[in-house]
């Protein structure tokens, strides 16, 4: 296979590295793409297919008897049989995790009580990594109150980021960042004066309700989404609470871990102001296109954009594009 690109892209083998590069055949294009249909007729090139698939309940994988291993030297297929529970929280999983009932966790957590647990106990299976992942307060410039700019810098103000490190597990496992870009992605080793760190990263209510006061800003609600389970309960609180010290009134919006997207953040005509997704990278190093770009690339806002607050910046947009086109990272 050749490909022939039509202008320089210095990530095109991470790009290709993805599982989204595998090949498919052509009957997949009968079904619009991730729709039920599409879900319920998957057709696998891999060593295992889908035997059963219920959504938000679990999918089973078996065998794939099309596999041939002569052809793929890179997958295995080591166990006869595969099971994903979807839905869980992370206290039962670690439970299950723990006594064998299950092999593997996936977007879920250590609950912080088993951290320190785990960490005290001096558990030889317990490693601590970076991976890169931000848990973020998004803004969602559709609502007319954060097209406020004073409004949007008085929240950055107000909000105790090391009370969310202390909810995520302490220091060793989050760090305020006061960027954008993770250190694990080119760019974020360079430094970045934020305009909106407070001392200590505590934040400053009272900075904050000033700001608002100077700009002619009262009686402030707003709407934040949540999912109700894991660490999104405990830090949808503590921001709201740093944003009632500043006078912003903050109305928690609970909802299933699985709806917070696609009941909220993805739909354009939701009705929500601000909520804390998280983002990854799909590779580190020369990842600025999936982490930068779909973030904040405002020709890139609708419906299923990561862009989920509509942030738009023709100027932002252009950079995007010159750091696309570049021929090296």
């Amino acid at each position: 296979v050749e490909f022939n690109l039509r202008q320089p892209s210095s990530d095109f083998i991470n790009i290709m590295a993805l599982s989204f590069a595998s090949p498919m055949p052509i009957e997949s294009l009968d079904y619009k793409p991730d729709s039920p249909e599409f879900r319920k007729n998957f057709i696998s090139s891999g060593p295992y297919k889908i035997e059963r698939y219920l959504a938000n309940q679990s999918i089973t994988l078996i065998r794939n008897e099309s596999w041939d291993p002569e052809s793929d030297p890179i997958r295995r297929a080591y166990v006869d049989r595969i099971d994903v529970v979807l839905g869980s929280d992370e206290g039962p999983v670690q439970k299950q995790m723990e006594a064998g009932t299950a092999d593997l966790a996936w977007d879920t957590g250590v609950p912080v009580s088993d951290l320190h647990r785990l960490r005290s106990l001096k558990d030889p299976g317990l490693t601590i990594e970076p991976d890169a992942s931000v848990n973020y307060l998004v803004m969602n410039f559709r609502e007319p109150a954060l097209s406020n700019r004073d409004v949007r810098e008085a929240i950055n103000v107000a909000i105790d980021k090391t009370a969310i490190v202390k909810i995520m597990g302490g220091p060793t496992v989050a760090t305020p960042m006061n960027r954008i870009l993770p250190p694990e992605i080119i760019g974020g080793e360079l430094p970045v004066d934020s305009p909106f760190v407070t001392e200590e990263d505590k934040g400053d209510p009272d900075l904050a309700r000033s700001m608002l006061a100077d700009a002619g800003i009262s009686g402030l609600t707003l709407k934040m989404p949540y999912g109700n389970a894991g660490k999104a309960p405990s830090i949808a609180q503590a921001i709201q609470q740093d944003l009632g010290d500043a006078g912003i009134e903050v109305e928690l919006i609970p909802t299933l871990t699985n709806l917070f997207y696609t009941s909220y953040l993805f739909v354009p005509e939701a009705d929500w102001d601000i909520a804390v997704p998280t983002w990854l990278p799909d590779w580190y190093g020369n990842a600025g296109r999936t982490f930068f770009v779909p973030l904040l690339d405002g020709r890139t806002c609708g419906a299923n954009s990561a862009n989920f607050g509509c942030y738009d910046n023709r100027t932002i947009n252009g950079l995007i594009d010159q750091a696309l086109e570049a021929p090296t990272a």
